[in-house]
């Protein structure tokens, strides 16, 4: 949510009725607010910057930003319910100033406009490492962190039924929708009962609190620290889950060494924050699986954004994650066949670059 966006997206409010009702709620007493839309992200939630006359007293800004929904909600959203529970754990996240429930808007803290992934772009090496190992950091505090169920993420969690679910809908978007190639009947169900029975070794580990979406683009940097956004589909998971999200981001490849590196950077750290060991072995083997689960996942989803909704800004992105996916099942030697079927329903996957 960084670039001005067309001026024919409108938000509910007008600067008035904003003005107004920060005004009423005491978060700050404007004489103007300018609107000033941006981009968003693969989701329907749309972004506004507000601009005031005036500086808000408990951040020293003149702006704030307003998250406007699909459509307003009419139970309890768990994005307020999420970011409550991460903020009183004193986790890095949005400050909420006002939720206008009726037009499904929230007036948040404006973080600017620098996610992880532009602070990374042309960086020096050093920074890079920097702030990758800041994003790890994150990740192993979280896990430690949120532990009491008392968050609508411990009432969903990827299980077998959740993770096929991404599996076929890749498979309707990608195979199907964008390449145009319908796996027959009899790789179809090889395809299936491959991948369930890598989606239940994934269910089989003992489950922590998963952002879900932890990637670049959800990071943004605030000073020297990161803060997280776009939380509110967390939900319990493997271990392995974030970090590979991470560290396979589609966005912003990274060198297969600074994978290793930033991996075991995350297990000396977990480890010290739990006070448990973790077997090597055991935790690279979910990784992989993870990887691959994952990466279908979000090439499920780029291609869901080329072909239902007309958005090609994210189908370049499929080239760069079929790579960590060969990457994951050429490691594993017992997904053979999984390997196989894939690459008979997904010609790209065969290929796919190699990773460095």
């Amino acid at each position: 949510m960084s670039i001005p966006l067309s001026k024919t997206a409108l938000m509910r409010l007008s600067p008035d009725e904003i003005k107004n009702r920060l005004s009423q709620k005491g978060v700050v007493h404007p004489s103007q607010i300018e609107i000033q839309p941006l981009t968003g992200d693969a989701s329907t939630r749309r972004y506004f910057r507000l601009i005031l006359d005036t500086r808000i007293a408990s951040d020293d800004s003149n702006t704030l930003m307003a998250m406007q929904l699909d459509e307003p909600e009419q139970g309890e959203m768990d994005w307020l319910l999420i970011q409550d529970y991460l903020a009183n754990l004193n986790l890095p996240v949005p400050k909420v100033y006002d939720y206008f429930k009726e037009d499904g808007i929230l007036v948040l803290e404006d973080l600017g406009d620098i996610t992880l992934e532009q602070r990374l772009q042309d960086a020096e090496p050093s920074q890079v490492d920097l702030w990758m190992d800041k994003a790890v950091d994150l990740i192993a505090t979280l896990q430690s962190k949120a532990v009491i169920p008392k968050s609508p993420a411990f009432e969903r969690r990827f299980d077998v039924e959740k993770l096929m679910w991404e599996f076929d809908f890749m498979l309707e978007h990608y195979a199907v929708g964008l390449l145009g190639n319908p796996p027959p009947e009899g790789l179809l169900k090889k395809l299936r009962a491959e991948m369930t029975s890598l989606c239940t070794r994934l269910e089989a580990i003992t489950p922590c609190y998963c952002h879900r979406d932890y990637h670049s683009r959800n990071l943004m940097v605030r000073g020297d620290q990161l803060v997280l956004i776009d939380f509110q589909d967390a939900r319990l998971g493997p271990p392995q889950y974030d970090l590979v999200s991470l560290l396979r981001d589609s966005y912003h490849p990274l060198p297969e060494s600074t994978v290793r590196k930033k991996t075991e950077r995350f297990l000396q750290k977990k480890e010290a924050l739990e006070n448990k060991p973790i077997d090597r072995e055991e935790f690279l083997v979910g990784f992989d699986l993870m990887a691959i689960q994952r990466g279908l996942k979000a090439i499920g989803t780029f291609a869901y954004q080329k072909t239902v909704l007309g958005n090609a800004r994210y189908e370049p992105c499929i080239a760069g994650t079929l790579p960590n996916v060969k990457h994951a099942l050429s490691r594993r030697p017992e997904l053979t066949k999984l390997k196989n079927a894939l690459q008979e329903a997904l010609p790209p996957l065969q290929n796919s670059a190699d990773l460095l």
